[in-house]
């Protein structure tokens, strides 16, 4: 599937498609590890991320278990430090919003707390600034 998405500009649009389809239905599907492949070998792009939003209003225990999914197989192939570096590479940061809300206090604890729980804390150390910065 790589190969697809580096030979035409088309499969990659459609891959990032069927990302967000997915991601829609994602109670019936166990396609994280296609997906983290695709992200971690850049066969799609990283902005396709922009469809996540991770809030207690916007997510179900399956949508959540999919992202903790997506998260723990791209640390795995690549590594914690390069898909760390990804998630803010500032080419891309604001793709990542709905994954680290800064506009509102409550949906920023809700990302610092599911990133925690799965052991990937570190994800949200500036979160943490911007909810001590916005308590002041």
């Amino acid at each position: 599937m790589t190969d697809f998405c580096l030979l035409k500009k088309e499969y990659v649009e459609c891959f990032e498609k069927v990302f967000q389809d997915q991601y829609d239905i994602v109670y019936r599907l166990e396609n994280v590890k296609f997906f983290a492949h695709l992200l971690v070998t850049d066969a799609i792009s990283w902005d396709i991320l922009c469809c996540l939003v991770l809030t207690n209003e916007d997510t179900t225990s399956s949508s959540r278990v999919y992202m903790k999914n997506l998260f723990l197989e791209s640390a795995e192939s690549i590594g914690i430090t390069q898909r760390n570096n990804r998630l803010t590479d500032r080419t891309l940061v604001e793709y990542f919003d709905g994954l680290f809300p800064r506009n509102d206090p409550k949906k920023t604890r809700f990302s610092r707390n599911f990133f925690t729980s799965i052991g990937r804390g570190g994800l949200t150390d500036d979160l943490r600034e911007f909810i001590t910065t916005d308590s002041c």
